[in-house]
């Protein structure tokens, strides 16, 4: 079983870095989600240590939170579509520009936040303040003028 559930992992993470490799802008990983990655490789040892002790036992803790840290990291853009996390979903999920309904930018903590909304859902991802200009750019040559909506950033029509 633990075999199954190794290859499950493995094969997941795998699809998750190959996205973030694709991606033109990589989001920021989220502090809240090392510290989760943390907690859970922590209580999972625990658990592990308390009930298993076996090398495959072991092994699937690992690889629990290295999927868990790759599905956040697989957020970004490409040329294609926004890659992002929904909860519902064992995968990261590709939404393609055409089925984006708005764009929300703003900048807050140093940190570029895009609300992306989509599919019914709301999406949020942030970037780091450096590619402003070229994240901007890029959106707006790539999406319909009317999608993107910039709160406190430079103008759309710049």
């Amino acid at each position: 079983m633990f075999i199954l559930i190794n290859i499950f992992f493995l094969s997941v993470t795998v699809y998750n870095f190959i996205k973030r490799k694709q991606n033109t802008f990589k989001a920021l990983l989220p502090k809240s989600t090392i510290i989760v990655s943390i907690i859970f490789l922590i209580i999972g040892l625990i658990i592990w240590s308390l009930k298993d002790k076996s090398t495959i036992g072991f092994i699937t803790v690992l690889s629990a939170c290295i999927y868990f840290i790759s599905y956040f990291s697989a957020i970004g853009i490409n040329e294609r579509y926004f890659n992002s996390f929904m909860a519902k979903s064992i995968v990261i999920l590709s939404v393609p520009y055409d089925q984006i309904a708005e764009i929300i930018l703003t900048k807050k903590d140093n940190k570029i936040h895009l609300k992306i909304k989509a599919f019914g859902h709301e999406f949020l991802q942030q970037y780091n303040v450096e590619l402003e200009h070229q994240l901007v750019q890029f959106i707006k040559k790539n999406l319909k003028s009317d999608i993107l909506f910039a709160s406190d950033l430079y103008s759309v029509d710049e």
